[in-house]
């Protein structure tokens, strides 16, 4: 009788254990279009989906996103040929619509 009570009957337990859904932000659809977003601009990065932070407002259809981004870059003047390991924070909004998401870089 406990475990029905504790909600720890097999279908239960089966269904706690599954996978909670990836964040919004971190959709594989989502960071493809932010990485396309930031090649146009001229900015070729890596992104690392995870972790990444994410904060939204329940009234609100707008989610502000933000992930990790790393890129090689050159300083001849200070480090000569040798590439150099560059990380930023790459800051970008989602608008959640009924006919898609709007993904806008900051």
């Amino acid at each position: 009788m406990w475990p029905l009570l504790l909600g720890l009957s097999p279908a239960g337990l089966a269904h706690a254990l599954e996978e909670a859904p990836p964040p919004v932000c971190a959709r594989p659809s989502v960071l493809t279009q932010v990485d396309t977003m930031l090649r146009k601009a001229g900015r070729p990065m890596h992104l690392w989906p995870l972790p990444i932070g994410e904060t939204s407002v329940e009234t609100s259809p707008i989610v502000h996103c933000a992930v990790r981004g790393q890129m090689l870059g050159y300083d001849t003047n200070r480090y000569g040929m040798q590439p150099i390991n560059e990380v930023f924070v790459v800051h970008y909004t989602l608008e959640l619509r009924h006919n898609g998401i709007f993904i806008r870089l900051q």
